[in-house]
């Protein structure tokens, strides 16, 4: 059983979770002085309000992560641009050959794509952890005031208006905070391995390795189908992930909740 009420110091509803019959809090009263159903409908409202403050939050962030991030790809490909213009062009060979400060430079900037690319994971991580902590008090209060309104949602098996698969145009209960998640996390991926990449490049010029690069041509193919098959799996295994909106009643346990004043 959740231990929410004791966390919340708070008295569960009576009547089997119906109101007591006491007057519905107003806003311009003062709730401590009320009856206990005042002070939940009053948590019940805050709740409501706080989750819309942190569902524009996790944009607003967004948003200024994007900024970031797109600054920091931008100088990244417009150095590329700038050092393989002309005759030259980019393979492994010639960017190993690069001058060793052009080369540092490639590092530095993919090292901030990834940097920013964490960064925004992290953000959105935070930020659905409260997001979900706001939703959880919903859910534990919702059922004394208006029923189980945020709880219920349309069946998505038992309709043939919705369907699953990315390529049909219907509908689906995708979580879109999770698939800004799953961006987040591919981009952070991606620019790691941008960056261990120039690293190794770096770390072998130092090392003053000696390469032959006359057998590498043969790979490029395989190396490009493995790649292609690769992001077809992961975007089909994203879509996956990405589905939401639905809770398990039975991953309740007791201490799901905390004071986070109190000691745990």
């Amino acid at each position: 059983m959740s231990n929410y009420w004791e966390c919340m110091k708070l008295d569960p509803p009576i009547k089997d979770g119906k109101n007591d019959g006491s007057k519905v809090f107003c806003c311009d009263e003062n709730p401590a002085k009320g009856t206990e159903s005042d002070r939940r409908y009053e948590a019940y409202r805050k709740a409501h309000e706080i989750r819309q403050f942190e569902i524009g939050l996790f944009w607003q962030r967004a948003t200024y992560y994007w900024a970031f991030i797109l600054a920091a790809f931008t100088a990244h490909f417009a150095l590329l641009g700038l050092l393989f213009s002309g005759e030259k062009d980019f393979s492994i060979p010639e960017l190993y050959n690069l001058p060793g400060l052009s080369l540092f430079a490639l590092s530095i900037t993919s090292f901030f794509c990834y940097f920013f690319s964490l960064c925004w994971v992290l953000m959105n991580k935070g930020s659905k952890f409260w997001q979900n902590n706001w939703e959880g008090h919903i859910d534990e209060l919702e059922q004394e005031f208006s029923g189980d309104l945020y709880k219920t949602i349309l069946n998505t098996k038992n309709n043939n208006d919705f369907n699953i698969l990315p390529f049909v145009p219907n509908a689906y209960d995708y979580s879109v905070s999770k698939i800004t998640m799953l961006t987040s996390i591919v981009l952070m991926v991606m620019s790691f391995l941008m960056l261990s990449f120039y690293l190794t490049i770096f770390g072998v010029r130092i090392l003053r390795i000696d390469i032959d690069f006359k057998h590498c041509e043969p790979f490029n193919l395989a190396i490009g189908i493995i790649i292609f098959l690769m992001i077809l799996t992961i975007s089909f295994f994203f879509c996956y992930l990405s589905l939401g909106n639905k809770k398990d009643k039975t991953n309740v346990f007791a201490n799901k909740w905390i004071n986070r004043y109190e000691e745990r």
